[in-house]
């Protein structure tokens, strides 16, 4: 339902010129097999390790914090985390993008997955090259950014970062086994 609302209000946005329609909304909400399309057994030998990307700001941000406690944690989440270290995401000649990724689960080993978690439309050329690094993609919150990733990656799109979609995504991303 929610998903509906976002897309009929970005449809009545896009009339006044505002911005862009929304991608056509999946009404598959059978868990398994989102599973089993995304992130299929056969690519990982574990569990996905998420590694978050967003500005700064969006680090800063309560909620966002609980999402990626959730998401860590699963729906025990304690909605609090350690202060990040985050690294900052770099052009090929050096330049600072404003992005910065967040990789709380380093030592583990398994498929890695890139959550985008970024509040304001990211540079597409700088998310296409580092989807390209991950086995798979989450875009957590903005869904029509999941328009700048390359079309072969797996990706899971949420309308939103709350506590449900929170608990969605642990719960694929510890189904890889």
């Amino acid at each position: 339902e929610s998903a509906a609302r976002i897309a009929a209000i970005r449809k009545k946005a896009s009339a006044f010129g505002t911005d862009t329609p929304p991608p056509a909304v999946d009404d598959c909400h059978d868990e398994s097999l989102l599973m089993r399309n995304i992130f299929s057994a056969d690519e990982a030998d574990g569990p996905a390790v998420p590694v978050f990307l967003g500005a700064k700001t969006d680090f800063d941000s309560h909620v966002v914090q609980r999402f990626i406690s959730r998401v860590l944690e699963g729906p025990g989440g304690t909605g609090r985390i350690r202060p990040a270290e985050l690294r900052p995401v770099r052009t090929d000649d050096g330049r600072e993008t404003g992005l910065y990724l967040f990789e709380p689960l380093r030592q583990l080993s398994g498929g890695r997955s890139l959550v985008m978690l970024c509040r304001k439309p990211p540079p597409g050329d700088i998310i296409r090259d580092l989807a390209s690094g991950y086995d798979s993609i989450v875009v957590a919150g903005r869904p029509w950014d999941a328009d700048l990733l390359p079309e072969a990656s797996p990706v899971v799109v949420t309308y939103g970062i709350c506590d449900a979609a929170a608990d969605d995504i642990a719960k694929m991303l510890q189904g890889r086994r």
